[in-house]
């Protein structure tokens, strides 16, 4: 069974590590009351790399940050472009 809620407010700017830490940290308690060992946690591109500097800075090892899908796939055909480049294909 899977629960997606949404969570508290934070007014600061999403960018600020204190807002994504206090959203980590929201998560790994909310985790924990539903019994959860680990809590998964999902950022855009630039959200993605302050939460996991976070989270290897501070040893966080229950916390699982994801890059979402759409900046995934972005990154993706990013890779796969570069790849190509020259090629002849466009």
């Amino acid at each position: 069974m899977s629960l997606v809620e949404y969570s508290l407010f934070v007014n600061l700017p999403a960018s600020y590590y204190d807002c994504i830490f206090t959203g980590l940290q929201a998560a790994r308690d909310h985790s924990r009351q539903v019994g959860l060992k680990t809590a998964i946690v999902t950022f855009n591109l630039p959200l993605f790399l302050k939460a996991v500097d976070i989270v290897s800075s501070l040893s966080m090892d229950d916390i699982v940050v994801r890059l979402g899908g759409f900046h995934l796939l972005l990154s993706f055909l990013d890779c796969a472009g570069h790849f190509m480049s020259g090629s002849g294909l466009k």
